[in-house]
């Protein structure tokens, strides 16, 4: 019993830190795609740039919706993280094609985070129920 106890609170210690992660990458994201959208000379004021604005302020929104609403349905939970893994993806192409290259590595580094957040389960834990 205390072997997995001990299992359990590695992987929460490692599902939270890959939450930091994930969440730190989205502020960041955030703040540069805001920053370019107002001061980048070249995309500023563009449809694109705001559409970039737009889609890293739903990271955010969905981040804090799935952090604080404990009590959510299953299936909402997974549409919200195919949505989330789908807007991580277009949000990278789109700084790509804007040339935003921050915005594009802080979107890999937040889609790491977040495979490590949903799929990351403990080998010993599986069946030790």
């Amino acid at each position: 019993m205390t072997t997995i106890t001990l299992q359990q609170n590695a992987y929460g210690a490692r599902r939270r830190f890959a939450d930091w992660i994930l969440a730190v990458a989205a502020i960041l994201g955030f703040v540069e795609a805001v920053l370019n959208y107002f001061f980048d000379m070249g995309i500023a004021y563009s449809g694109g740039a705001l559409l970039v604005v737009i889609s890293t302020f739903l990271i955010l929104a969905v981040l804090v919706l799935v952090r604080w609403w404990t009590s959510m349905p299953r299936w909402l939970g997974v549409v919200l993280a195919v949505l989330t893994f789908l807007d991580f993806i277009g949000t990278g192409i789109a700084g790509y094609f804007l040339e935003a290259y921050l915005l594009v590595l802080l979107m890999v580094v937040a889609l790491i985070a977040w495979l490590f957040a949903v799929f990351m389960r403990p080998r010993s834990l599986e069946g030790a129920q």
